[in-house]
């Protein structure tokens, strides 16, 4: 049996503990606890019970979130107060790790994030799902290779690979600080209409290559006006031939 002696903001428990993967054993001098990997699945569900959106700040129920984890647990009496700061350490997944190598992941579409939205936002009282959001995002951008259902790993690992693909699909900051030049964004926007760019691409392009795309752009090659025609062209018996020079 593997014990250590874990501290949680003053919290002590005992443990058996063979990694986050594995159930765990805790106990305190008078009581015992068993709990069950936290899986990813159930993160994201706890997440649509306990989080809340107030004026664009998302905002967390601990306590709230420690219920769902500690589930039946919860018949202990004080169950929360004595076992609320084990269980959200549970939850956490330990140290961080690498999103597993047996998942890719894309950046999700305009359209699939518009279906995201729509799905977690209550159109009569305006409250927003996070666990429901976030569980379409993992469905659409996480490609499974091997291994289990990206929402049945345990959050040891299912929790870096939620992280890495929300800054995929949600890089921060949205938009480079540079950007915020006026002169800046129009020249970008101008590229993006004229060559039908993206402004990443309009970024990463080398800077000499975009001094010489906007030489042409505001070079652009005289064209002759094309030579008007008499109103007997428009004349059903007439045949018209126009010779160039």
């Amino acid at each position: 049996m593997t014990t250590a002696i874990l501290d949680v903001n003053g919290a002590r428990y005992g443990l058996d503990y063979h990694g986050h993967d594995q159930p765990l054993h805790a106990w305190t001098d008078e009581h015992e606890l068993r709990l069950s990997p936290w899986l990813l699945g159930q993160h994201l569900a706890a997440l649509g019970q306990t989080t809340r959106v107030d004026d664009g700040a998302l905002g967390l129920d601990a306590g709230a979130y420690a219920a769902q984890v500690l589930g039946p647990a919860l018949q202990q009496v004080d169950a929360v107060a004595r076992w609320g700061p084990l269980a959200l350490w549970w939850a956490a997944g330990a140290e961080p790790e690498a999103p597993p190598p047996t998942y890719t992941l894309r950046p999700w579409t305009m359209l699939e994030r518009a279906s995201a939205v729509r799905a977690a936002l209550d159109p009569e009282t305006g409250a927003f799902q996070v666990g429901r959001y976030l569980g379409m995002l993992v469905a659409c951008c996480v490609q499974r290779v091997s291994g289990p259902d990206p929402l049945a790993l345990p959050m040891a690992r299912g929790g870096p690979l939620l992280a890495a693909v929300c800054r995929l699909c949600a890089p921060e900051p949205l938009l480079p600080p540079v950007v915020a030049d006026p002169a800046l964004r129009r020249l970008t926007l101008r590229l993006c209409a004229a060559l039908g760019w993206s402004p990443a691409r309009v970024w990463q392009t080398p800077a000499g290559e975009l001094d010489q795309l906007l030489a042409l752009l505001d070079d652009p090659p005289v064209t002759r006006p094309r030579p008007r025609l008499s109103t007997l062209a428009d004349h059903r018996d007439t045949h018209t031939i126009e010779i160039d020079d």
